[in-house]
């Protein structure tokens, strides 16, 4: 019986931190600088203001794959950190 209790308990746990981990993704188009930078490896302050000023002018994202057009981030960062930025962020309603 204790061991249906403990496999119980654990799956429980493991689909908790899948949607605690699902619900913390950052708005590219409403993080802050501060959000930004500590959301994917790679992304420091200078290219975390990059992201804003992008975005201030261009009226927010459409998709992720548009911060390979971010000065200073490109295809290259966008293409190797993909798996990294799906998991981090999300593009929600610019504006």
């Amino acid at each position: 019986m204790n061991t249906k209790r403990f496999a119980l308990a654990v799956a429980f746990v493991c689909v908790s931190s899948a949607a605690l981990a699902a619900s913390e993704k950052i708005d590219l188009n409403r993080a802050d600088a501060a959000a930004l930078s500590h959301a994917v490896k790679g992304i420091g302050a200078k290219r975390a203001e990059a992201i804003i000023l992008y975005r201030e002018a261009h009226h927010g994202f459409k998709n992720l794959e548009e911060l390979a057009e971010v000065k200073g981030i490109g295809k290259a960062f966008v293409k190797s950190h993909h798996a990294e930025l799906e998991a981090a962020l999300t593009v929600g309603k610019s504006g």
